[in-house]
């Protein structure tokens, strides 16, 4: 029994498969734009920065959108510094296999003043925000780091201890339970 195909039933059917196996990205290639970038790094370009960061993790929020985002809220600067517009602070969740760079954008934090103030600290642009899809994430266990980034001489970087895991369309914190 010979099964004859028409040209053009089989380009379809080439085209819906490759559709078929790559939608995750380009849905959000066309879809997803106004997220900040997830973009692969090697984590060894950031692990020799000095550890001199005060921060908070104020919320993580995941939705329940198509993209299964995630939303990051919190504040991060580097201890005795002085205010810098070029500031920018950036997500990097490190596995054992795999590193990743979250962009944010930077929001002033006039509930800090007090606290900057004691510490020495100008200016009020050390809150971030961050909303993307872990999606492009490889399945693993990740370490949340920030890096903050003052001007060529000020950076520095910190291990949060916050675990969190993504499992194909999943991503959550993990909470260590004490007992």
């Amino acid at each position: 029994m010979v099964i004859k195909i028409n040209r053009t039933k089989l380009i379809y059917y080439i085209v819906f498969i490759i559709f078929f196996l790559f939608s995750t990205n380009i849905i959000l290639l066309f879809f997803h734009g106004n997220s900040n970038s997830v973009r692969s790094v090697n984590y060894e370009d950031y692990d020799h920065f000095p550890n001199d960061i005060d921060f908070r993790i104020d919320t993580f929020y995941e939705t329940k959108n198509i993209f299964f985002s995630v939303e990051f809220t919190g504040w991060a600067y580097i201890n005795k510094t002085k205010d810098s517009e070029n500031k920018y602070i950036k997500l990097i969740f490190v596995s054992d296999d795999n590193s990743f760079e979250i962009e944010t954008d930077i929001v002033d934090r006039f509930d800090l003043m007090s606290q900057l103030t004691a510490n020495n600290i100008k200016g009020l642009n050390h809150g971030f925000i961050t909303y993307f899809s872990p999606l492009k994430l490889k399945n693993g266990i990740y370490e949340l780091h920030i890096f903050c980034y003052e001007n060529e001489n000020t950076m520095a970087i910190i291990n949060t201890k916050k675990i969190f895991i993504k499992t194909f369309r999943s991503f959550k914190e993990f909470n260590f339970q004490e007992n």
